[in-house]
């Protein structure tokens, strides 16, 4: 019998080589990411006021400002998306549509860290759903096996649990305000019905307003068309 550990010698590979490689390919992206996000934040820029800039410039003199431009950073390293880096700019500028609290500004730049178009496209379809209940503590939304086709996007069923269980760690979407079932089946009598299914979850009007931002950052990039 042939042994196969040894019957073709196995090419040398310079490990070395591949590394450096891979350190080119990785400070490379950090560039373009980098780039995209301050061509984002000079854009629009161009349409602040004067005291509006200087608000903002003056803004990163204080304990809070030198904090948060870390997080900004790691952020747009460690995010995918475009739009997500648009998004960065938008809250570093303070742009005039949106109103954060530096809290807010700080917790949603951690939320977003990471998303990919995909998902980004996902959480802004789910935060255009109509709230199923409002008298709760934050308003109450349901995706079943009859909203689901509604949202129009490309995701099938197991990204869209994969997506709603990420979305909740991230902080992005809350935990079913009432409690009970908040993912699985609904049994019919006593046998399980496969073909109904429903995700409930909570979402506070700081996240809806984020959706929003999220959808403005790509209105933007479809019209500047930066890469």
């Amino acid at each position: 019998m042939e042994n196969y550990l040894t019957s073709e010698k196995i090419p040398t590979i310079n490990t070395k080589n591949v590394l450096n490689t891979l350190k080119t390919g990785y400070e490379v992206f950090r560039q373009h990411k980098v780039s995209n996000f301050v061509t984002a934040v000079e854009h629009r820029m161009d349409f602040m006021t004067e005291n509006e800039i200087d608000i903002f410039l003056k803004s990163f003199d204080t304990t809070y400002g030198k904090n948060i431009i870390s997080d900004f950073v790691n952020a747009i390293i460690n995010s995918p998306s475009h739009t997500v880096t648009t998004a960065l700019a938008l809250l570093f500028v303070k742009d005039r549509d949106f109103s954060f609290s530096e809290e807010e500004t700080e917790r949603l730049v951690s939320c977003i860290v990471g998303l990919t178009e995909k998902k980004v496209n996902t959480f802004i379809a789910i935060t255009k759903l109509k709230p199923i209940n409002t008298k709760t503590i934050f308003n109450k939304y349901e995706i079943n096996n009859s909203n689901f086709s509604k949202l129009n996007i490309d995701i099938d069923l197991d990204e869209l649990h994969a997506y709603i269980a990420e979305f909740k760690n991230k902080g992005l979407l809350l935990s079913e305000p009432e409690g009970g079932k908040n993912l699985g089946i609904i049994e019919v009598g006593s046998i399980p019905n496969y073909q109904q299914w429903s995700l409930c979850f909570g979402i506070s009007n700081m996240l809806l307003k984020l959706g929003r931002l999220l959808e403005k950052a790509q209105v933007l990039n479809s019209l500047t068309k930066t890469e």
